[in-house]
């Protein structure tokens, strides 16, 4: 029992730990490749090939741009989704996830820190730095990809466990009413055969 629950701690660290070091790896490469472009792109985009440039934005909204909230309920959803996830990374089912979700907690942590930090009217009122252009997609940064990227993936792998799970559920299902049937049948064979003995022995009490 205690080198179960020694086990079950030493999955949680490491979750931790994990989580941790991708956050902490992303949202190091978010802020260094903004203050690039705030260094590099401030004359002007920078044509890479077809429809990708450089172009350095200041987005006030949401990811890719979208001005869905106010700066300050951004910043405070973004605090509490990384809350949730490094409470919930204790028990993730697999590494890949865990890795994931700090691509998640690394991005919110990225666009947290641009409204906290760079100039704005008020507190959370910061501007986030974009400058990754697609053309025909919104402007956007490592921290908006290490978000979608994340969650999709955790999505994916998400939906695969719990379809394992349910096979597991109906297999033991399948497995326990196959066993109830079979001792059932077993039953009734003994009760049929002490029955015929029974009978036996009366048919030989009776004879003279």
């Amino acid at each position: 029992m205690n080198d179960i629950a020694a086990g079950t701690r030493g999955i949680r660290v490491a979750n931790l730990v994990i989580l941790a070091a991708t956050t902490c790896v992303w949202l190091g490469l978010d802020q260094l490749t903004k203050q690039w472009a705030i260094s590099a792109l401030s004359d002007g985009p920078n044509h890479i090939v077809g429809p990708f440039s450089f172009r350095l934005v200041y987005n006030s909204g949401s990811a890719f741009g979208i001005n869905a909230l106010s700066g300050i309920w951004l910043g405070l959803l973004a605090f509490a989704v990384v809350v949730i996830l490094f409470f919930y990374s204790r028990n993730l089912p697999s590494r890949t996830m865990t890795i994931l979700l700090g691509l998640v907690t690394g991005g919110a942590l990225g666009n947290l820190a641009d409204r906290l930090f760079r100039a704005g009217d008020g507190f959370l009122s910061g501007r986030v730095v974009d400058f990754i252009d697609l053309s025909r997609w919104p402007v956007f940064n490592l921290a908006d990809t290490g978000i979608v990227v994340g969650t999709i993936g955790a999505a994916i792998i998400g939906s695969r466990v719990f379809a394992n799970d349910t096979d597991e559920i109906a297999d033991a299902d399948k497995d326990t009413t196959d066993k109830d049937a079979t001792d059932k049948d077993t039953t009734g064979t003994a009760d049929m055969v002490g029955t015929a003995k029974a009978e036996a022995g009366d048919v030989k009490t009776s004879q003279p």
